[in-house]
C-alpha cells in the first residue's frame, strides 16, 4: 500500500510538469570564452577568456536588501543587518545564491538541489538539478543540467523552469554541453558557454511575444584580459597559523552509482554495498582528514559528508564551492585503476607539465601552488611501508597533461575545470591491485593515508 501510494504521488507530479511554452527564434555563436554576463539592457555580454567560477560569491541586490553566499552561508542583508537563512539546513554549503528581481525571493542551490525560498527562508520550490541558476524575471529561472561519469562532463543542456514548478523545458541538446547561462528577460535573450569555450546567444519566445531576432546586435566586450598561469602568492610562503587556513576537501564519486567503482573482494559479492567501493573508500578518508585538520585549527569544508546519491555534487558545484568559500586548497580524494597489475602513487594538479607546449582551451589557475602541493602529498604517502607498490617512483603531473597523454581527454579532469584556488587530485594507490583492495577496506589503513594528508597540509602552510 506504501508503494502505491509512492508510485501515484511520482505520477502526478510527472504529469503536473508540463513543457513551458517557449520557442527558440535563435541560436548563434557570437565569439569565444566563458562565463558571459549580460548588461542591464541586453546590449552587451562582457565574457572571460579564462574558465573560472569566480563569480559564485557576488551579491545580488541593491543596498538595502541583497543576498550572498559568503563563507558557503546564505545571506541576507536588510540594510546592511546580516541574516543567515537554512532553507536546506545548517549542515550544507550554499552557492549560486540570488535575489528575484522583484525583490521577494532567494534563489540558491545547495547538494539537496536548486530552491527557491521566501525572505525567512521557508522554501517554496525545489527545482532538483539545476546548477548555475539565474532568474529569468520572478517566475522562472533558467540553469544548466550537467552531467558527469566522475571525471568529466559528458552532457550538459540549458533548461528554464517555473518557480510554481508546473513548467520545465530544455532550451539546448546535452550533447553541446552548454554551460553557465546569462539572461536578459527582457530582451528574450540566454547567453552560455560551451565546455570548448563557445558563447552563444539565444532568442527564446514564450507564446510569440519576442520574435525579432535581435542576438545579432548583441556586442561582445572581454571584461578579463588573458592572465595565463597564475604563479604562487608571495603572502602565502609565510608561515600561517592553522586557524586561518580553509581546506576543502572532496570525497571523490560517490552513491553507489554509475560513476562508481565496485571491487569484488571475496567474501562480498558484485554490487554489494558492504565491499569495496571507491565512493566509501574516499568518503572514509575524506571524513578522517577533516576530523585531523579541525583538531590542529584548520578550518575544513567537505563536498559530502555521507554515501548516497542524493549527497553526490557535481562536478560544477564542487568547483563553485571551493571557489565561493576561498578556499587555501582543494583536495580530491580518489583512489586509481591501473589495469589490476600495478599500484603507485599518482597526484594530479590543477594544470600541466612544465615541459607541456600544449595549447589548452583555458587556463589553469595557482598552478605552481597546485603543484608544489601535489608533490609534497606524493612524497609523504610514499613513506607508507605497510602497502607494497609495483613500482617506488610516484608520479606527479597537471592534470591537463596527464589526461591528453593517457586517457585522450582535450582539458583535463572535470572537477579541477573552473577553480580559482589551488587544488589537485590524489590518486593514492590502485584499488583493482587486490591487496591494495583489501587494505583499503581497513580503517586503520585508510587512517594512514589520511594522516600523511593532513601532515602534507600542516608542512606546506605551517
Amino acid at each position: 500500500m506504501k508503494r502505491l501510494a509512492t508510485y501515484l504521488f511520482l505520477l502526478v507530479a510527472f504529469v503536473s510538469i508540463a513543457k513551458a511554452d517557449f520557442r527558440v527564434i535563435a541560436n548563434r555563436n557570437i565569439g569565444h570564452g566563458f562565463y558571459p554576463q549580460f548588461n542591464a539592457h541586453g546590449t552587451v555580454i562582457t565574457y572571460s577568456e579564462n574558465e573560472n567560477v569566480g563569480n559564485v560569491n557576488a551579491s545580488n541586490g541593491s543596498d538595502d536588501l541583497k543576498v550572498d553566499n559568503a563563507d558557503l552561508h546564505l545571506n541576507l542583508y536588510r540594510n546592511g543587518v546580516k541574516t543567515v537563512l537554512t532553507p536546506h539546513g545548517s549542515d550544507v554549503n550554499y552557492v549560486w545564491a540570488s535575489l528575484s528581481p522583484d525583490g521577494t525571493m532567494i534563489l540558491f542551490n545547495t547538494r539537496k538541489g536548486t530552491a527557491v525560498c521566501d525572505l525567512k527562508g521557508k522554501e517554496i520550490i525545489n527545482l532538483g538539478n539545476l546548477n548555475a541558476p539565474v532568474w529569468y524575471g520572478s517566475r522562472y529561472v533558467v540553469g544548466m543540467n550537467d552531467n558527469n561519469n566522475g571525471n568529466y562532463y559528458i552532457s550538459s543542456s540549458i533548461v528554464i523552469a517555473s518557480i510554481d514548478g508546473k513548467e520545465r523545458q530544455q532550451l539546448t541538446a546535452p550533447e553541446e554541453i552548454g554551460m553557465y547561462p546569462s539572461v536578459n528577460a527582457e530582451n528574450g535573450f540566454v547567453a552560455y558557454n560551451t565546455l570548448g569555450g563557445e558563447i552563444r546567444v539565444m532568442k527564446i519566445s514564450r507564446n510569440n511575444q519576442l520574435t525579432t531576432d535581435d542576438t545579432k546586435d548583441i556586442i561582445l566586450v572581454d571584461a578579463m584580459p588573458p592572465i595565463g598561469k597564475i604563479d604562487k602568492d608571495d603572502n602565502l610562503l609565510q608561515t600561517r597559523n592553522p586557524k586561518d587556513v580553509k581546506i576543502y576537501i572532496n570525497a571523490g564519486h560517490g552513491g553507489w552509482e554509475t560513476d562508481d567503482r565496485n571491487v569484488v573482494l571475496s567474501p562480498f559479492a558484485q554490487g554489494d554495498t558492504l565491499g569495496f567501493w571507491e565512493s566509501k573508500s574516499n568518503l572514509d578518508k575524506s571524513v578522517m582528514l577533516d576530523s585531523i585538520l579541525r583538531n590542529l585549527g584548520f578550518q575544513t569544508r567537505m563536498s559530502r559528508c555521507d554515501n548516497n546519491k542524493d549527497s553526490d555534487r557535481s562536478l560544477s558545484a564542487i568547483a563553485a564551492e571551493a571557489n565561493a568559500w576561498g578556499a587555501d586548497y582543494m583536495l580530491s580524494i580518489h583512489s586509481n585503476a591501473a589495469s589490476g597489475n600495478a599500484n603507485y602513487v599518482l597526484q594530479l594538479y590543477a594544470g600541466s607539465d612544465a615541459n607541456d607546449q600544449t595549447n589548452y582551451p583555458t587556463a589553469s589557475f595557482r598552478e605552481e601552488e597546485s603543484r608544489a602541493m601535489a608533490t609534497l602529498i606524493a612524497d609523504n604517502l610514499s613513506e607508507n611501508q605497510i602497502t607494497t607498490r609495483t613500482t617506488e617512483t610516484y608520479s606527479v603531473s597537471g592534470d591537463k597533461s596527464y589526461a591528453a597523454q593517457h586517457l585522450g581527454w582535450s582539458d583535463g579532469y572535470g572537477v579541477l575545470r573552473g577553480l580559482i584556488v589551488p587544488g589537485s587530485i590524489s590518486e593514492g594507490s590502485a584499488h583493482d591491485y587486490i591487496p591494495e583492495a583489501y587494505r583499503l577496506m581497513n580503517s586503520g589503513y585508510k587512517y594512514l593515508e589520511a594522516w600523511y594528508f593532513a601532515k602534507s597540509i600542516y608542512a606546506y602552510f605551517c
